[in-house]
C-alpha cells in the first residue's frame, strides 16, 4: 500500500497556536509518499530516503504494542516508530512492517515533512 501527506505552510500564527490564538495553513504541492508491506516475521523495518534507516522487533502485551530491540537511525525516525506503536495499538494488532519513505519535502524547511511523514505511515 502506498499512501501520501501534502507538505504544509504557515501563512500567520504558527507559534500563536501554543497560546490558543489562530493560525492560517495551507498545503503546498510537496507530498511524502510512504510504501508499506506486512512481514511474515515481527520484525519492523524502517528506511526514510535522506534520513536514515531502522530496524526493531513488534512486541505486543495487553493490547499495547511496542517497538523494542531498535538500531540504526532511532532518533531521526522516532516519531514513525511513535505512528507504527500508536496504529498497532488502536487496531489490536501488530506483526511485521516494512516501511519506505520517499519524500519531496526537505528535510528541516518548516514545511511539515515530519507531520506528512506521521500522517502518511
Amino acid at each position: 500500500m502506498i499512501a501520501s501527506a501534502p507538505g504544509q505552510i504557515f501563512l500567520f500564527g504558527e507559534h500563536a497556536v501554543v497560546y490558543s490564538q489562530p493560525a492560517l495553513a495551507a498545503a503546498i504541492d510537496l507530498r511524502t509518499r510512504v510504501k508499506s508491506e506486512s512481514r511474515d516475521d515481527m520484525r519492523v523495518l524502517v528506511d526514510s530516503e535522506g534520513v536514515g534507516k531502522l530496524e526493531g522487533v513488534v512486541r505486543g502485551k495487553g493490547g499495547q504494542w511496542t517497538i523494542e530491540k531498535k538500531s540504526g537511525d532511532v532518533r531521526e525516525l522516532e516519531h514513525v516508530v511513535k505512528a507504527v506503536e500508536s496504529t498497532f495499538s488502536h487496531l489490536g494488532d501488530g506483526g511485521g512492517l516494512e516501511l519506505e519513505i520517499l519524500s519531496d519535502i526537505p528535510v528541516g524547511s518548516g514545511l511539515g515533512s515530519s507531520s506528512a511523514v506521521t500522517t502518511a505511515t
